[in-house]
């Protein structure tokens, strides 16, 4: 619609910049006009911005950027980072702020006020230092324009306390200009930040122990979701039980942070006393209509039903002594899983001797110098990413002295079968009884498999059926996932059993194989 008569039409953001001064919406006057400011002050580019806007205006500048959006794009990782180190680590331009929590408030102050939790756009579950950082550095807004949303309240004396560096004053003047959409963009984050902060303030009041942000999450917003709930959950071992919905659908949500509270729940309930709450529990369910109930349930708390969790509280209740003695089953199993957080198994799949035939060969044949660690490998069962298990080098050696031996590829493959039916054979002797749930089930699995994997027909007895014909690929394979099983739920002596039986049949075989002379096994496999 067209203004009304003798009315002047309003111009634009982005007409009033160009009125003012056009340069800051064009990367290459403004970085033209600073390096003649520069040539006056050193300090007025901020640390790296400088090359970063050189380069997008070296490579033509297609997406048409102006300051801030180099400012933004070179600070955009702030966004998703929570932790001042992490923020000293990557930005070394602010290895000299301090955390809010250190210093000393003087009352009334605005950091004061944040300690209070009195501030209705600032998230007290972050650091004020890191969260100024993001909106002052990350977001380009000035402290001026900031003051609005900090209860009126000087902040240029608030970063100067915390030692966050203040931008030069041009530099700043120039990269508020070059941003057409300034003030929309500063009034959509602070909505954003009250909103969050009414969310937060809701779930507190809903009992939520730990703030559940809505919409995506970074992935280090997410472990600090979860770092948080583990902790309450760590002094407030019954509660895992009460669990909100909206804790189980963060949870779903991240099935491998999930996993670790599954972990938590099964190594409480099959320790020593377990077993008695488990039956005094079992009797109250059954008592309150729950007939169908299972135990076994409780080593899931995430899928947990309400009604269930509501009479699990009763339980807790009526019954101090099964409370306490849980709560110190809890203590105990969440030190053990964080143990187990930490655990690297340093591991190798191939027998010592055969180890020990490729180092000499390779250093007589090759000129080759390696040692045992060489052919290790390593395995972070509670993050699979860091795994590290071929050496490509290894490989190569492995293989050319495999080659070179006639023979050596059908004593590895006999060596590896052998192994597999002792390591079955030593498994079927353990009292399952008293084992741990988690042993038990493990020990099941490997020797199931097992059976499947070398028995044409493992329905049959043992005796009634006929081997599999497997190469060496298919049994070394069989092998390491049976072992790899072992490292993944924490069970390395079980790997040591199919260690010291692979290294005894390796022996074994190399002694007795030979062409026309195969190795005579048995479904039971050999006392070696």
């Amino acid at each position: 619609m067209p203004p009304p008569p003798n009315y002047a039409e309003l111009p634009s953001t982005k007409n009033f910049l160009s009125f003012t001064g056009g340069y800051s919406l064009d990367l290459a006057k403004t970085i033209e006009r600073l390096d003649i400011l520069a040539k006056k002050k050193s300090n007025l580019y901020p640390l790296n911005i400088r090359e970063w806007a050189g380069m997008t205006l070296k490579e033509g500048n297609k997406a048409n950027e102006t300051l801030i959006d180099i400012h933004k794009n070179f600070y955009s990782s702030l966004k998703d980072i929570f932790s001042l180190e992490k923020i000293k680590k990557n930005f070394p331009e602010f290895k000299g702020v301090l955390p809010s929590d250190n210093v000393k408030a003087a009352k009334g102050s605005f950091i004061d006020k944040f300690q209070k939790g009195e501030l209705e756009f600032f998230d007290n579950d972050e650091d004020l230092s890191v969260q100024l950082i993001k909106l002052y550095w990350g977001e380009g807004f000035s402290l001026n324009d900031l003051k609005r949303y900090a209860d009126g309240q000087d902040l240029y004396y608030t970063m100067t306390k915390l030692h966050i560096p203040i931008a030069d004053r041009d530099y700043g003047h120039i990269l508020k200009l070059s941003d057409a959409q300034y003030n929309e963009r500063l009034t959509r984050e602070m909505t954003e930040k009250r909103l969050a902060a009414l969310d937060r303030k809701a779930q507190l009041n809903d009992g939520e122990p730990v703030y559940i942000k809505r919409g995506p999450m970074s992935q280090e917003h997410k472990e600090r979701i979860s770092e948080g709930l583990k902790k309450y959950y760590q002094e407030n071992p019954e509660r895992l039980y009460e669990m909100s919905e909206r804790q189980k659908e963060f949870y779903r949500e991240n099935p491998e942070r999930a996993k670790i509270l599954s972990r938590v729940a099964n190594k409480a309930w099959n320790i020593f006393g377990a077993d008695r709450i488990k039956t005094a529990l079992s009797k109250f369910m059954k008592g309150k209509g729950f007939k169908d109930f299972n135990p076994d349930e409780l080593e899931n708390p995430i899928s947990l039903s309400k009604q269930k969790s509501i009479t699990l509280k009763q339980f807790w209740g009526a019954n101090e002594w099964a409370k306490k003695s849980f709560s110190k089953n809890m203590e105990y199993a969440w030190k053990k899983v964080k143990e187990e957080e930490n655990t690297i198994y340093n591991i190798t799949h191939v027998p010592k001797s055969f180890i020990q035939k490729v180092i000499n060969w390779s250093e007589k044949n090759l000129g080759a110098e390696l040692t045992e660690n060489d052919f290790k490998a390593f395995i972070h069962p509670n993050n699979h990413e860091k795994d590290y298990f071929e050496n490509p080098q290894i490989n190569k050696f492995t293989r050319m002295y495999a080659d070179s031996h006639s023979g050596e590829s059908t004593i590895m493959a006999n060596s590896y079968f052998l192994a597999l039916l002792n390591t079955n054979r030593m498994l079927s002797k353990i009292d399952l009884s008293k084992t741990d749930k988690e042993s038990r089930i493990l020990i099941k699995t490997i020797r199931d498999m097992i059976k499947k994997s070398l028995f044409k027909n493992p329905d049959l007895p043992l005796e009634k059926t006929d081997f599999r014909n497997l190469d060496t690929g298919d049994i070394q394979a069989i092998y390491g996932i049976l072992k790899n099983m072992c490292y993944d739920t924490y069970n390395p002596k079980y790997a040591n059993i199919m260690d010291t039986q692979l290294n005894k049949a390796y022996d074994y075989v190399s002694r007795k194989w030979a062409p026309g002379n195969p190795i005579k096994l048995t479904p039971y496999g050999l006392e070696l």
